[in-house]
């Protein structure tokens, strides 16, 4: 567990990049970020946050010992936008996304226990499917509770992208089913699974770097022989010009 728990510490530094809706907006780490925060962290009780340009907070982390959250829409009199990481690596088993947030970084609910994200109802920007976190248009999967404790999971049709890091250490899933639907798979994005085989659609225009790394089970990469840019060669993913190998089970 030590070793599983600095490799997520690790991973916590990796987040530039942050959902928005059905819009992705990369951010580096060199770069300045869409709002500079007007202050350094503060603490408001349970959450570390930053202020925004425009006064609205970013979550940065919780530090309480509550395992079912209720993120609240104000704290110490501001309105929380954003969450950036706030639940990494925490015992939170369940969270409930107010209406405020318009934006999450990827990798902000990885833990080992995370359960259920729900979200609220009046939200614009994001809705939660059988607790599993969404897009409002439902074409990008934004995070996959990893203890949420099902073996198989079909991700629904419509859906374009998969996000960074959307199922990172589902050790149960051992099953996924992707629909045709699917456009992108964001970096990282099916790291330290459990699935023992996965098939991608012929629609699929980018699979991100390490997309299915760690995944020690994975004993088959199979791609649609229609798609025009990849192809699969005994279980093998390469470019579809084979001038790339793209992964190895």
């Amino acid at each position: 567990m030590k070793k599983t728990n600095d490799i997520l510490k690790q991973q916590k530094n990796r987040n530039g990049k942050f959902f928005r809706g059905s819009k992705i907006v990369a951010l580096f780490i060199f770069c300045v970020p869409l709002c500079v925060a007007r202050a350094s962290e503060k603490s408001g009780k349970e959450y570390d946050y930053n202020i925004k340009d425009d006064g609205t907070i970013i979550l940065k982390s919780y530090e309480g010992n509550q395992k079912n959250i209720i993120i609240p829409e104000n704290i110490d009199g501001m309105l929380v936008s954003e969450l950036d990481g706030t639940f990494f690596g925490t015992d939170v088993t369940t969270v409930k996304i107010p209406e405020t947030i318009d934006r999450i970084a990827p990798g902000t609910f990885n833990n080992f226990c995370m359960q259920k994200i729900d979200v609220d109802i009046n939200n614009q920007n994001f809705c939660s499917v059988e607790g599993v976190l969404f897009d409002k248009d439902i074409k990008t999967l934004c995070a996959y509770p990893c203890a949420n404790g099902n073996s198989a999971y079909n991700v629904p049709e419509g859906v374009e992208i998969i996000e960074m890091f959307a199922f990172d250490w589902a050790e149960e899933l051992t099953n996924i089913l992707l629909p045709d639907s699917l456009k992108i798979v964001q970096e990282d994005a099916f790291r330290f699974t459990g699935i023992n085989e996965i098939k991608f659609p012929e629609n699929i225009e980018k699979l991100g770097a390490g997309c299915v790394a760690g995944c020690e089970n994975l004993e088959k990469i199979d791609i649609a022989c229609e798609n025009r840019n990849y192809i699969e060669i005994e279980g093998v993913l390469f470019d579809k010009n084979m001038g790339t190998l793209v992964a190895y089970p």
